[in-house]
């Protein structure tokens, strides 16, 4: 029904982990005894803990590991981030009118400064709006570079 991240840092937190989904197989397996070699056997434990984390709601699962002292929070979707009260009270929603899109959501800005709060000047570029002037302007490529990589079909 969702998706979350749980932070598992440490070895603490590793056996927290196994317990609270009693798990004592992962635990003393050596393929994830430490966290080298966690990271080291990665996919095998996502696979792993994907097909456990997929038994049940993700508010359950929050719940257990909150219980557990495990970081670990949901991850939203765009639409659930736009509409989330604390995005709403923050100011965080902007709108803005887009050539192609037509009226498009954004996310504001993150820092809010009384003397000089930031402003939303532009709509999102179209694709390739920029690429002549980020490459003439930043990359000092000559405008004969440019078409060359046209002709190419390199942009």
């Amino acid at each position: 029904d969702g998706w979350f991240i749980v932070g598992v840092a440490n070895e603490k937190q590793w056996g927290s982990l196994c317990e609270m989904l009693n798990r004592p197989d992962l635990k003393t397996d050596s393929r994830f005894s430490s966290n080298g070699a966690r990271v080291a056997n990665r996919t095998t434990i996502v696979d792993d803990l994907t097909k456990t984390f997929s038994q049940k709601d993700v508010d359950d699962w929050l719940a257990d590991l909150v219980k557990a002292g495990l970081p670990c929070g949901r991850i939203n979707s765009i639409p659930e981030v736009f509409d989330h009260p604390q995005a709403q009270a923050r100011e965080m929603v902007l709108e803005t009118e887009h050539a192609s899109a037509g009226t498009v959501k954004l996310t504001g800005f993150p820092y809010k400064l009384s003397d000089t709060p930031a402003d939303l000047r532009l709509p999102p570029p179209m694709l390739g709006q920029h690429t002549e002037e980020v490459l003439t302007t930043l990359l000092d490529y000559s405008k004969d570079d440019v078409a060359a990589f046209r002709d190419k079909e390199a942009i």
